[in-house]
């Protein structure tokens, strides 16, 4: 997932509250501009996952849910295991 944040100036960056698993990477806004979100990916590089992951039954292993989230950040309330799929 991406949050795209377009300040009114450079200094308001620095400002931003970064969430657990989340990565600050600066873009000129010329490439936004020029391309749209498909040129940030092109230039930031693809995602390390799609987001999809299994929610497995923490004893048994049984596939409980499919949902989107990132693993190394999110974790089941009832302690189910999370993970890429």
């Amino acid at each position: 997932m991406q949050r795209v944040y377009i300040p009114d100036n450079d200094s308001e960056i620095a400002q931003q509250h970064l969430h657990p698993g989340e990565t600050l990477l600066e873009v000129e806004i010329e490439v936004y501009r020029k391309g749209g979100a498909e040129a940030v990916q092109a230039l930031i590089g693809a995602p390390s996952h799609n987001g999809v992951c299994r929610v497995l039954h923490k004893e048994t292993g049984e596939l409980l849910d499919r949902i989107m989230a990132d693993p190394d950040v999110y974790r089941h309330p009832d302690g189910h295991r999370v993970e890429n799929e």
